[in-house]
């Protein structure tokens, strides 16, 4: 498994902006999470996880010193 360090996302920053700075938004969801919970990662992270894992491959996530295990459900190429 992969462990990729992801931040909590900013609401009041739009995705174009992320973008702009080199972040990709993202979504965790499911699990024993509470509810859906909105992150940005590095786009260099971003493109090995897309060069490198499929749909359905598992990725482990830390979160402010918190690890979550996440399966691949989407992949989408950013522009």
């Amino acid at each position: 498994m992969s462990l990729i360090k992801v931040d909590k996302r900013n609401k009041r920053t739009n995705a174009k902006q992320l973008r702009r700075n080199g972040l990709v938004p993202c979504c965790v969801y499911g699990g024993n999470l509470p509810g859906s919970i909105s992150i940005q990662m590095s786009q260099h992270a971003a493109n090995q996880l897309m060069h490198t894992k499929r749909e359905g491959s598992k990725v482990t996530l830390e979160l402010d010193g918190r690890l979550i295990s996440t399966q691949i459900k989407e992949k989408r190429e950013t522009y």
